[in-house]
């Protein structure tokens, strides 16, 4: 799983940073993208918007990455 953490970091650093130049926000959608791939369904984005809407404090991309990655993992494992 290290190396899958480490490959999504890495992509979400990258959507970060055209994030910043264009002086934008990441979508939920664009970090799903970044982090899972294509391979995600409607559910499974709603899950993540709202773990992201309760979390208290803001997350970094690290934490954004294993907690998408987990309901993700948690999701294919239960379905």
């Amino acid at each position: 799983m290290a190396d899958r953490l480490e490959q999504a970091i890495t992509r979400l650093q990258r959507l970060a940073e055209k994030a910043e130049s264009d002086g934008t926000g990441m979508d939920i959608p664009d970090i799903m993208q970044a982090i899972v791939g294509p391979d995600y369904d409607d559910e499974l984005e709603k899950l993540v918007s709202m773990a992201m809407e309760s979390s208290e404090k803001a997350m970094d991309l690290e934490d954004m990455a294993r907690g998408v990655m987990a309901l993700f993992d948690w999701r294919n494992k239960n379905a």
